[in-house]
């Protein structure tokens, strides 16, 4: 079993804690074999901050948390001292299973005088409200910045990054439920449009091309590495997309991000390859989640903090930087705003993106 493999040889790697004022910093260096389930790597209930891959093809995942996320335990320990703890787990599986992998986390700190014995309850749920603010941008070839061109060579990769921003809310995962092309900036009933993910979450383009999801380096972010296409003898494309925030931990036919790998001829889950029978429905059709199945509870949302958090949440779009690049104007539009403001999903339209025969010279 390759993944018995992976926890050998890579589970027990450098782990490296740092204890500061009220949060904790987490590096932890993993075997190239175990980046592809970073995913599945936990401080408490939180996801990783940041991945990084190194140049020798393994990785180094990243856990910056205050002590108020994650579930993080706090005791008062003989009158002077406070206790942070918790664990570091790998999940391979569905959580009805143990963790394969758990290392302990503390920090010990002197206790203020004024400590309060309220704030030591560790089965207090924290509540996810406040504004979530969407991002959706296209990125240079190396993925380090924003690009400075929207002028696209045909059949070169397009890495469209989206994000919702983590702030004090809740672990989300983002996720892209619908996008397609089309020539205009705004979509009518008669409006002719190029399906590029649909079936809630299914990336065609990965079966009919190249196209796939890059691995995440937070759950809150994704990277559709989308290759170039022209829409008839129009080179002038935008990319319209349903952006949805949701609970990492409630992965189902409605909320996944899957795309197919060629190699095995099967479609795959993204977050959890060990789940990727969610995905067979993308070749047919996807059922959508029931109001009732959708505010169940979860390891990261309960029924009743969902309930309010999707009720409450008022969402503000963003494009940080978008609108003053050097070379060029990247045009963002947000379509139907009344509708969609309020709740956990948003529209957005990227472009406009010129798409050029190889050999034209950039503009």
């Amino acid at each position: 079993d390759m993944l018995s493999v992976c926890w050998n040889i890579s589970l027990f790697a450098d782990i490296q804690v740092v204890c500061a004022n009220k949060s904790v910093s987490i590096t932890w260096e993993i075997s190239a074999d175990l980046v592809p389930y970073a995913a599945r790597l936990f401080l408490g209930s939180c996801m990783p901050s940041h991945l990084n891959l190194l140049p020798s093809g393994k990785g180094e995942v990243q856990f910056n948390y205050g002590f108020e996320n994650c579930n993080f335990l706090s005791l008062q320990i003989k009158g002077k001292q406070m206790s942070y703890q918790n664990e570091i787990t790998f999940r391979p599986y569905p959580k009805s299973k143990p963790a394969a992998f758990v290392y302990p986390i503390k920090c010990v700190y002197r206790s203020p005088a004024n400590l309060n014995n309220q704030f030591l309850n560790p089965g207090s749920v924290s509540e996810g409200r406040g504004s979530l603010v969407f991002h959706m941008a296209l990125l240079n070839e190396q993925l380090t910045g924003l690009a400075t061109t929207n002028v696209i060579p045909l059949g070169s990769f397009m890495p469209i990054w989206a994000q919702v921003e983590q702030k004090s809310h809740q672990p989300l995962l983002l996720l892209m439920e619908e996008c397609v092309a089309a020539h205009t900036p705004q979509l009518h009933s008669g409006s002719w449009v190029y399906p590029i993910i649909n079936n809630k979450g299914c990336l065609l383009e990965s079966k009919q091309g190249n196209s796939i999801f890059l691995p995440r380096y937070h759950s809150s972010a994704l990277i559709l590495y989308l290759q170039s296409f022209r829409l008839g003898h129009e080179g002038e494309v935008y990319i319209h997309c349903k952006l949805t925030a949701w609970d990492p931990d409630v992965l189902d036919e409605s909320n996944k991000v899957c795309h197919y790998v060629k190699e095995t001829e099967r479609w795959s889950l993204l977050d959890d390859p060990f789940q990727s029978s969610i995905c067979n429905c993308c070749d047919s059709t996807c059922k959508s989640r029931s109001k009732r199945q959708a505010e169940q509870g979860s390891l990261y949302f309960t029924t009743r903090m969902f309930f309010y958090f999707y009720i409450y949440t008022y969402i503000y779009i963003y494009i940080k930087n978008l609108f003053s690049l050097s070379y060029w104007v990247f045009h963002c539009f947000v379509t139907n705003p009344s509708l969609e403001s309020r709740g956990l999903r948003h529209n957005f339209v990227l472009g406009p993106l010129i798409v050029v025969e190889p050999d034209s010279p950039a503009k």
